[in-house]
């Protein structure tokens, strides 16, 4: 199984570098992501059209794109236009979810002591609104990782994964360092991890983009020192490899990582 995972803040380089690396392999590997993948299986079952199976290929690709700089002029293109006059066509994500959680069933019962802490976890804080995406998100990335197994021939590449889930807890909620010491203890186990810190990164940019996740977020010391303490977590349950960079420095990163991936 070889299973590649990055880490870190929003904006720090993960998609970047996961584009980058998806476009060089391209043609040496079978390159796919446990979203891909899962995509693949449920075309392949016969669970989504063919259409369907374009459709939320295309949406996964843009997802994983990098934000482009919108337009001063405020004026939506085209194809925006043209997407929400036939948006009544288009497959429905509820229903596409529901797909997911079926063939989710079948490979939930091999990672029940994972699944038994992200419950608790959602019941103590709170917060099962706000940790519904996480949920969905990760039901993704077991069915991907189950699915590798089958696939050793398949190289995959997320630009998030199981361990980026701690991360998106604390930024939803206070949650405790026991606890997410005990999160990163259960995650499946995986090849490489990846660590990204962009020193280049600003506080305010940081801010405005995980306030769209949670409103009163403040990127505070006690912010910090929680993620701090989540990255020392990560190196002592496994291998990882920490890359702290400028932006002018993340071709060189790339570069690196992939020498990393190819040996």
């Amino acid at each position: 199984m070889n299973t590649i995972e990055f880490f870190g803040l929003p904006a720090s380089g993960k998609s970047l570098i996961v584009e980058k690396l998806v476009k060089s392999f391209k043609h040496k590997k079978k390159i796919s992501s446990y979203r891909t993948l899962t995509i693949n299986e449920l075309r392949k079952q016969k669970k989504i059209s063919f259409f369907e199976y374009f459709f939320w290929i295309y949406m996964e690709k843009k997802r994983e794109k990098r934000t482009s700089i919108k337009s001063k002029s405020g004026k939506k293109n085209f194809l925006t236009q043209v997407k929400e006059k036939l948006i009544f066509f288009f497959p429905k994500r509820e229903v596409f979810l529901r797909k997911v959680d079926d063939l989710f069933l079948e490979y939930k019962s091999r990672h029940i002591n994972y699944i038994d802490n992200l419950n608790k976890i959602s019941e103590k804080y709170n917060k099962k609104e706000e940790f519904k995406n996480i949920l969905d998100w990760i039901k993704f990335e077991i069915i991907g990782y189950e699915l590798s197994k089958k696939n050793p021939h398949i190289v995959l590449i997320n630009s998030e994964g199981f361990y980026q889930r701690s991360l998106s807890f604390l930024i939803r909620a206070n949650i405790s360092d026991n606890d997410l010491e005990n999160y990163i203890r259960s995650c499946p186990k995986i090849k490489q991890l990846n660590i990204l810190i962009n020193k280049d990164l600003k506080k305010k940019t940081i801010e405005n983009i995980l306030k769209s996740k949670k409103q009163d977020f403040k990127f505070n010391r006690k912010f910090i020192k929680k993620y701090f303490f989540i990255i020392r977590n990560l190196k002592k349950e496994m291998n990882v490899n920490l890359y702290i960079f400028y932006f002018n420095e993340i071709e060189k990163t790339y570069k690196i990582i992939k020498k990393r991936i190819n040996t």
